[in-house]
């Protein structure tokens, strides 16, 4: 009873200390402990910490021929495919050189955002992981990427020494165009050395389609084209006889230029210790792919010059000679991108190089580059190096 006594003592001193008690004012808001969050721009491998990452077995349930195919399924992304061999990212309505393809945080070093036909020479099939950054953060990479950073890592130039032999196969077949694709990579480390191996390859004939590549349509459109310009009536008879030859030499259920043949690979090594690495890595990539539809077809009409410049006694004899050429490549004379790259990769960390300075990187990349589009006739109408 007297511990119950107690209870009931102590009740009412609150409830009379609660009754005459001074109350706060209403308008007066409630005081919260301030907390103060800090952000690093500079934390991790990168400038910023990406917005998204594939890796492991998610980018493996990704991987297509190109790094636009791979992403395209990503959220505000989508792919900007000229034919089997070409794709990029287009992220949120941005696209060329507002996004910026990287390898390993430095440019891919190619030419492929000068044209909507041109191939990115990063190949996702040996990728360790794919980051996307997108937003305001994109702009620590520069104004004009504003679009989105996609940075391929590829672990040609390896950052630490594996345990054992690790690799990784793909394989894959496709009955349309008899398409295969093969790519593999063997990383290994003996001591304080580590290296690195890949490997890939990717050909197919020209896909196939229903009916002909061309509608009608555009068939009538071209037709009123070529009728405009034309301002010599000869000319514009030739170039109609030439025109009906197309037609009939066109290919049904094929889409001309789609045709592709890539083959690369990468060696790599580092020297690795307590307080970082140093190392290199040297990659080939040789591709060779049409454009379909003929987008650079510049010299459509040149076969017709020369058929003019040699009428006479051996005019079969070219006619015949150009649709052999025409036949190397593509069903209907299509144009040809001849792409090599050779480059060679260095790069360096330290931990704690100097008091004061937490580490120091060194990332350089030294490229050759050449592209020729070679015309239907088999000559090459505009080159990049």
């Amino acid at each position: 009873m007297k511990f119950v006594r107690t209870l009931l003592a102590v009740a009412a001193a609150c409830l009379c200390l609660a009754a005459f008690g001074e109350e706060a004012p209403r308008d007066q808001a409630p005081a919260f402990e301030e907390i103060i969050v800090l952000g690093h721009p500079l934390s991790g491998e990168g400038l910023a910490q990406p917005a998204e990452v594939l890796a492991g077995e998610e980018l493996e349930r990704k991987i297509a021929g190109n790094i636009g195919a791979t992403i395209a399924r990503e959220p505000g992304i989508h792919n900007s495919s000229f034919g089997a061999a070409v794709g990029r990212p287009v992220i949120h309505g941005l696209a060329g050189a507002r996004v910026r393809i990287m390898e390993d945080r430095i440019d891919s070093m190619d030419v492929a955002v000068t044209s909507g036909d041109h191939a990115v020479t990063v190949e996702p099939s040996i990728a360790d992981r794919v980051e996307i950054l997108k937003g305001s953060g994109t702009l620590l990479y520069g104004s004009g990427a504003i679009g989105g950073i996609v940075d391929v890592h590829t672990g040609r130039v390896p950052h630490g020494l594996e345990k054992g032999l690790n690799g990784k196969l793909n394989l894959s077949a496709s009955d349309n165009g008899d398409a295969t694709s093969g790519a593999f990579r063997l990383d290994g480390a003996a001591g304080g050395f580590a290296w690195h191996l890949d490997g890939f390859s990717r050909k197919a004939d020209d896909y196939e389609i229903p009916g002909f590549a061309e509608s009608a349509a555009l068939h009538a459109l071209e037709e009123a084209e070529e009728e405009h310009d034309d301002h010599d009536e000869d000319d514009h008879d030739e170039e109609e006889e030439h025109h009906e030859e197309e037609e009939e030499e066109a290919v049904e259920g094929l889409m001309a230029g789609s045709a592709l043949d890539l083959k690369g690979g990468a060696a790599g090594f580092s020297f690795v210790g307590e307080r970082g690495f140093i190392g290199m890595s040297v990659s080939k990539l040789d591709s060779e792919y049409g454009i379909p539809g003929g987008a650079h077809d510049h010299g459509g009409h040149g076969h017709g010059e020369e058929d003019e410049d040699h009428e006479g006694e051996e005019e079969e004899d070219h006619e015949g000679d150009d649709h052999e050429e025409e036949e190397e490549h593509g069903a209907e004379g299509d144009p040809v991108i001849d792409l090599r790259q050779t480059r060679l990769d260095f790069e360096a960390a330290l931990s704690d190089p100097l008091p004061g300075f937490s580490s120091l990187n060194l990332r350089l990349g030294l490229n050759d580059y050449q592209h020729d589009e070679i015309e239907p006739s088999g000559e090459i109408g505009t080159s990049f190096e």
